[in-house]
């Protein structure tokens, strides 16, 4: 069972990503992320398994966080596999992803390499695991469907997977800690 720190926008920004999402699977492409307690959201990290600890450490790590606004302006994608939508500016996301990493501690040895301060790429993904052949149709609906937005990530949430299950969510306070 594998494990993530996902930060959750706020409604205005779900709704946007979700029409994107949406707009995806009404095309016929079948996804994960219409299923269980998935919703639009930007992964700080994801690890194989934890000790139980992570729910503590990821409560340390919201204590000092604060709201954060960026705007998705952008799509990318990684390989032929995965689209996302792309913040900007980035630098508040890219120092809660070092701020997350330091809270973790041990755990931060089972965390993805991918989602390692410095190699992390902050994204809200709109399409994965696309099919061999599909990945340009798929990129055309995400084009022909999204519309930057602006989006404030005010709380983090303790995720497992798969299914997905958010197991905790925690605030940020309004002002660091």
């Amino acid at each position: 069972m594998g494990w993530a720190v996902i930060l959750l926008p706020d409604a205005r920004a779900h709704d946007a990503a979700e029409r994107v999402w949406r707009s995806v699977y009404n095309a016929g492409f079948r996804s994960m992320l219409f299923e269980g307690d998935n919703r639009p959201h930007l992964s700080l990290t994801v690890l194989d398994t934890q000790d139980g600890t992570l729910p503590d450490a990821v409560r340390r790590f919201a204590l000092g966080c604060r709201p954060v606004t960026v705007t998705f302006a952008g799509i990318g994608a990684f390989a032929e596999d995965v689209i996302y939508l792309s913040p900007e500016p980035a630098a508040e996301l890219y120092a809660m992803n070092r701020a997350l990493a330091q809270a973790l501690g041990p755990l931060l040895a089972l965390a993805d390499n991918h989602y390692m301060p410095g190699q992390w790429r902050p994204h809200m993904t709109v399409a994965f695991k696309i099919p061999d052949g599909d990945f340009n149709r798929v990129r055309k609906i995400v084009r022909e469907n999204f519309t930057p937005f602006r989006a404030t990530f005010g709380e983090v949430a303790v995720v497992k997977f798969n299914p997905v299950k958010i197991v905790e969510t925690i605030p940020f306070s309004s002002t660091p800690g």
